[in-house]
């Protein structure tokens, strides 16, 4: 077995065949997951690719339709020890399939892992006879030997008819249909029946073909929030797409009237929302946002700089609503001061740098900040608490355990801390919380002020943070359940 497959499969493969289409809809297809820098020399993405040859020839990405019963699926991690799969199934419990890296002189060398494996040398053809019409996903998850772990969620959709194929692949050549001789029922026998009159009624129309999931383009040219993800936010799925075309502005922008719509620009200052009810769509805002009014709503956005950037947090105060937005590399991610909505969303590395208010002299990185108010939900997201300091970039530290040379730590994802109000009616729920922070979550009184009816529930959360297993820091006013560890 070469170097660039996985050694080992542990599988239930189905053997049942045939001639089949596969709508491979993206949900959060390839999805693009910065590897942990600890394992290499610059972060890297992960896919889950398909191919139509065992030898990974002329791959790509699962995307458009294929009318072929075998496909090859395989996820690209380097430097992973071992991927897991699930399909139709959620990414927990026994995997449906493993593949394990192998080893050489002790280090994994596997690039491409085969969903099943492989046999002498050569992958196993997924059957997707063996999958019933509809709606189908595979869940995959990369282990590494420091502990960590990241996952990407495919949808896709099995049909029973035939078209030419799509997406990164060659156009597929149609499977050919039956000859009219073959396929004619046998003639009835003689009967004395009259032969009837012929029908008059209208033939039963052709169904209408669903519509496409909504792609980047749909959603930049939308004013309406996007839908919620199916897979965790990461890389792929937050920030302001690739495709997107920017018009740049340098410095600051204000906004100059209620219900002004924002897309499409690159802002190298600071955005001020001046005005109610103003969406930002599709856009990069290197010095980050603050918010004043009523409303405020933006999706598929980057805030932050991936280099750091002296600014006190991402976006401030309070009443917005964000979905699929990427924060990085400034030192809070988000001041939240009430009527807050955050959902879909990505944060992670934030900038480590000096601070003169505080003791130590450099900054107390959080991801979310509030000091008050109230109505504040956060479902759905991803908190990576790695920091990275001033010569380094993103992604320099992320992956790190808690313990070594004492770089990458932030203070917390969650500083709940009722300092100049009171705070109340917060969820935390459904999240992946990672990362070298002191806490996970603080929500605690201070100045006569409290903080009550904070519910952090149903979280993923790493093992990473300092002070683990305490993941918490936490008032008796505060509800904590059904939150789970992920090595």
């Amino acid at each position: 077995m070469t170097h660039g497959r996985a050694a080992q499969l542990i599988s239930g493969a189905t053997e049942k065949r045939w001639t089949v289409i596969a709508y491979l809809v993206v949900s959060t297809l390839a999805i693009a997951i910065a590897v942990p820098a600890a394992l290499g020399s610059s972060p890297a993405r992960v896919g889950l690719n398909f191919s139509l040859s065992a030898d990974h020839s002329n791959a790509g990405r699962l995307v458009g339709m294929v009318d072929r019963t075998d496909i090859y699926v395989f996820a690209t991690v380097p430097g992973a020890t071992e991927v897991r799969f699930w399909v139709d199934r959620p990414g927990s419990g026994t995997p449906d399939h493993t593949a394990v890296a192998e080893h050489v002189d002790g280090a994994p060398v596997t690039t491409e892992f085969d969903m099943l494996g492989a046999t002498q040398g050569t992958a196993n053809p997924w059957h997707l006879a063996g999958l019933s019409a509809g709606d189908h996903q595979v869940i995959a998850l990369a282990q590494f030997s420091n502990g960590f772990s990241i996952s990407t969620t495919t949808k896709f959709k099995v049909s029973g008819s035939a078209a030419t194929g799509t997406g990164d692949q060659p156009p597929l050549s149609p499977t050919p249909s039956p000859s009219a001789s073959s396929s004619a029922p046998p003639s009835p026998p003689p009967s004395s029946t009259p032969t009837p009159t012929p029908s008059t009624a209208s033939p039963t129309p052709t169904p209408t073909p669903s519509p496409s999931p909504t792609t980047n383009t749909d959603l930049c040219a939308s004013n309406e929030l996007p839908p919620p993800l199916t897979g965790y936010p990461d890389a792929e799925t937050t920030g302001v797409p690739a495709s997107a075309q920017l018009k740049k502005i340098d410095g600051d922008l204000r906004t100059t009237q209620n219900g002004q719509v924002i897309s499409n620009v690159e802002i190298t200052g600071r955005l001020y929302i001046d005005h109610d009810n103003v969406t930002v769509k599709c856009s990069r805002v290197w010095g980050g946002t603050t918010n004043t009014h009523s409303n405020f709503r933006m999706w598929l956005s980057t805030l932050g700089n991936p280099q750091g950037v002296s600014e006190g947090s991402a976006l401030k105060y309070s009443n917005y609503t964000l979905r699929r937005v990427e924060i990085l590399g400034t030192i809070d991610g988000l001041k939240a001061e009430g009527n807050v909505d955050v959902r879909d969303t990505w944060i992670h590395d934030l900038f480590y740098t000096t601070d003169s208010a505080q003791t130590s002299g450099m900054t107390h990185n959080d991801s979310v900040q509030a000091t008050k108010g109230s109505h504040m939900v956060f479902q759905h997201n991803r908190f990576d608490t790695w920091s990275f300091a001033k010569g380094q970039v993103a992604g320099t530290n992320t992956g790190k355990s808690p313990y070594g040379d004492g770089s990458g730590y932030q203070t917390s994802a969650f500083m709940l801390v009722a300092g100049f109000g009171n705070i109340s009616d917060v969820v935390i729920a459904d999240n992946i919380i990672r990362g070298r922070a002191a806490k996970y979550v603080f929500a605690l009184d201070k100045n006569g002020y409290t903080t009550t009816g904070v519910r952090i529930v149903n979280n993923t959360m790493g093992v990473e943070n300092r002070d683990y297993p305490q993941w918490f820091g936490v008032n008796s006013a505060t509800t904590v359940s059904g939150n789970v560890a992920v090595k």
